[in-house]
């Protein structure tokens, strides 16, 4: 990790460990408390009165410490549309966590609504990209240093991509420290893939996110004193997606994202399944929820989860480095 690179993951680690303590404080006098959901396990009913918002300490930090690089790096303009994205989306989430708690139920925008406004902040980062940086239709096969071009295709591709993952990411965040913790070891796996195709800029926007991730994590896990909500599950998932797509290696980059995708898919399943034969495949959607009816401690899942995260990412970085 080279200096500027340390100095990025330390100012956003700082920035959110620092700012969180008042955070928690404020949100708790606003009674700004996390509606548990009746899906959920019942265990998690002990978590009423937890407040929620907290991944405003993760937006805001990795927004901040991106845009300073920015500012003072001439050309870092794709850096500059990945916190535009980061705060849109998380201006989103935002709105939704408002919305739950004003109802106080666990229902926010309808989800229709909720996916046209991340696919069309997802289509105007695409569209700005597609006319500012050519070649971005030509994909990197993994393990290889061979490329595909998808064409005008790769435009809807994308879009379904970014949306794809920001809903993945929020699927994710249901245990104390899961989702934070995956998207630290992402974040870390796309800061390393930024740097092996020569764009620091984006492994300093990716490091940023890893350590404002690290700063929340120590107020989140378990028993977590704060949860992130919707603020920037949804803001992750998308800023992720958003390096992936700019380097090139949207394949590559889905192997440590595969929990984010495993979440997801375990919720398309188990809805499309219900409907049509009105059984279950697991226990709980997501399946994170499935592993806790099995029996497993919440912790349990949560660091094994992790442990499959970094396994995913390390199995990546080696396609990556084994390309001659």
């Amino acid at each position: 990790m080279t200096p500027l690179l340390l100095l990025a993951f330390l100012c956003a680690f700082g920035l959110a460990f620092a700012t969180l303590p008042g955070l928690i404080r404020a949100l708790t006098r606003r009674h700004a408390e996390q509606v548990i959901s009746e899906d959920v396990p019942e265990t998690h009913q002990a978590k009423k009165g937890t407040p929620t918002l907290g991944g405003l300490a993760i937006v805001l930090p990795a927004a901040v410490v991106s845009l300073v690089y920015a500012v003072f790096t001439p050309g870092a303009y794709e850096v500059a549309a990945l916190v535009i994205l980061m705060l849109a989306t998380g201006g989103l989430g935002f709105l939704d966590d408002y919305l739950i708690l004003s109802r106080g139920r666990s229902a926010g925008q309808k989800w229709n609504q909720k996916l046209g406004a991340q696919a069309l902040l997802a289509a105007l980062f695409i569209g700005y990209l597609w006319f500012k940086e050519p070649g971005l239709s030509l994909v990197v096969i993994p393990g290889t240093s061979r490329t595909f071009n998808t064409g005008l295709f790769w435009i809807p591709l994308a879009i379904v991509y970014l949306a794809g993952m920001s809903n993945a990411v929020n699927l994710s965040d249901g245990l104390d420290g899961l989702a934070g913790g995956l998207s630290l070891i992402a974040g870390a796996a796309c800061a390393a893939v930024a740097l092996a195709v020569h764009r620091p800029d984006l492994a300093i926007f990716s490091v940023s996110i890893c350590g404002a991730c690290l700063g929340f994590l120590w107020y989140n896990c378990h028993p977590a004193q704060i949860f992130m909500g919707n603020t920037s599950s949804i803001a992750l998932g998308m800023s992720l997606a958003g390096v992936a797509i700019v380097t090139r290696q949207e394949i590559l980059l889905l192997i440590p994202f595969g929990v984010f995708v495993v979440e997801a898919l375990s919720v398309v399943v188990q809805v499309g399944y219900y409907k049509r034969t009105h059984r279950r495949v697991f226990l709980k959607a997501p399946i994170h929820h499935h592993f806790e009816m099995l029996g497993w401690k919440e912790t349990r899942v949560v660091v094994r989860f992790w442990i499959v995260g970094l396994i995913l990412a390390l199995v990546a970085l080696l396609l990556l480095y084994s390309v001659g």
